[in-house]
């Protein structure tokens, strides 16, 4: 019998969610890969759907959240098989609710759809982000486009910033920017398991799978 079906396409990050690329992620552009501190707007970055798009705005945070809470410490995602080895430069950190598209035969064997977002932060085993003393200064990067993407870093397919983030962004992100994509309807690049799927997801999951595995698969 397949869980609850019933899957919002609208733009179902809430109020407790932080989203935001990490510092080192590697992100592809129509130039090739770049350091996402390299990015600069008007960049054209690679998406899933719409070929090259610009990068209308950037916006750093750094240290603490739109509401002044402290940033949540990022997942950190990086081949499984070489925990020991991994180059600082090969991790992809990501905030917990910053959404990752999942093309694995157990979201179409749970759930019948062939792509979804899900929060890495709902799929870890781990109570919580374990902080990576690697990394410095947490900072989060929010990649303004004209629309909701899925863009490439890291070699995963994971979501642009998206409406409800620049809302909660405010008078960080500049007007033209927020206005063009707020403009658009209020859908997700693709459906997106709430916190209770992808509970029922990570329960499914062999033990020796990664996060990264999963996110690849």
């Amino acid at each position: 019998m397949r869980a609850d079906t019933n899957i919002s396409v609208t733009d179902a990050l809430d109020n407790g969610r932080q989203s935001g690329i990490g510092p080192g992620a590697i992100v592809l552009t129509a130039d090739g890969e770049l350091p996402v501190e390299w990015l600069s707007v008007g960049d054209m970055l690679v998406t899933r759907d719409n070929g090259a798009q610009p990068v209308l705005a950037i916006v750093r945070q750094r240290g603490l959240t739109a509401c002044g809470t402290v940033l949540p410490d990022p997942v950190v995602l990086f081949p499984g098989d070489c925990v020991t080895t991994v180059k600082p430069w090969e991790k992809l950190r990501l905030a917990p609710g910053h959404r990752v598209l999942l093309r694995t035969s157990l979201v179409q064997q749970t759930f019948g759809l062939d792509e979804a977002l899900a929060r890495p932060g709902d799929l870890t085993r781990r109570r919580a982000p374990r902080p990576d003393p690697a990394m410095g200064p947490l900072t989060y990067f929010h990649l303004i486009m004209p629309r909701h993407e899925l863009i490439m870093a890291g070699g995963l397919w994971l979501e642009s910033t998206c409406p409800d983030m620049v809302r909660r962004l405010g008078k960080d992100v500049p007007p033209a920017a927020a206005q063009s994509l707020l403009a658009r309807p209020q859908q997700t690049v693709r459906p997106s398991l709430t916190s209770h799927q992808a509970s029922l997801l990570r329960q499914s999951m062999p033990r020796d799978l990664s996060l990264t595995d999963l996110f690849a698969a």
